[in-house]
């Protein structure tokens, strides 16, 4: 199993073995470095199906650039 060195967002496949643990998991770090990436996947599969037309099935950079709008007016 490779780690990914180059990982994106802000937890680190190390930030997420600690967050696991403290939680009482017990996992490597090869283990939480999966988890991590099945996250993210998750993620941007959920933030695909969020922003795409019906119509379509395609986003629209109009839709997208709405969507990013609404969340920032959100906090």
């Amino acid at each position: 199993m490779e780690f990914n060195q180059n990982h994106t967002g802000k937890i680190t496949p190390e930030k997420a073995l600690k967050m696991l643990t403290d939680e009482g998991m017990d996992v490597t770090l090869a283990q939480a470095t999966e988890i991590l990436s099945f996250l993210r996947l998750i993620a941007g599969i959920s933030v695909k199906k969020i922003l795409e037309n019906p119509k379509t099935n395609k986003i629209t950079k109009e839709e997208a650039l709405m969507e990013i709008s609404k969340l920032k007016t959100r906090k």
